[in-house]
């Protein structure tokens, strides 16, 4: 299950809506899409996001939305093929909502399409299995939640992207 929810939509604003849902049903992810304004940026930063498990601008494409589902999968499944299966996995850290909102569905999209190159020569069964053991992408916002995905699983890491300018905890501002 996932639940996305957009920014100015419906009367409840998407922070308290995100805190009601997360009291009833705290394993769902939830993901808030906003257009990107300044005002906008504004109001999210200001705000409680404690209970959203992503923010991210959307510019319309739907490689956001796959993005979205991708990520929300690999997160749930890491643990189970990364340490049983032996799955490797790449580590985005990157603090600005803008930036990943892109960045993601184009990391996605390589990684998609090289798995799909890969797996034509492959009979049915092999074809699976392949798309099952693709990389996990794996995403952190700050350094802090960086660090300890770099801890769990860095012996299956195939390559960390960051701009190596981030905030170090989470809730704190990102730098100017």
């Amino acid at each position: 299950d996932l639940i996305i929810t957009m920014y100015n939509v419906g009367d409840m604003d998407p922070f308290r809506f995100s805190k009601s849902v997360k009291k009833m049903c705290p394993e769902i992810p939830i993901v808030l899409l906003a257009s990107y304004s300044r005002l906008v940026h504004s109001k999210i930063s200001g705000s409680d996001t404690s209970s959203l498990d992503y923010i991210y601008y959307w510019s319309g494409s739907m490689d956001l939305i796959i993005a979205i589902i991708k990520l929300v999968e690999d997160r749930m499944n890491a643990d189970h093929d990364i340490f049983n299966v032996g799955v490797q996995a790449i580590l985005l850290v990157e603090d600005n909502i803008r930036y990943y909102s892109t960045y993601l569905p184009a990391i996605y999209r390589i990684v998609l399409r090289q798995s799909s190159d890969v797996r034509e020569a492959l009979n049915e069964q092999q074809q699976k299995l392949c798309k099952r053991v693709r990389p996990k992408i794996l995403m952190a916002s700050n350094y802090t939640d960086a660090v300890e995905l770099y801890q769990k699983y860095r012996e299956n890491l195939l390559g960390v992207i960051s701009d190596v300018g981030f905030v170090v905890n989470k809730g704190d501002a990102p730098e100017s």
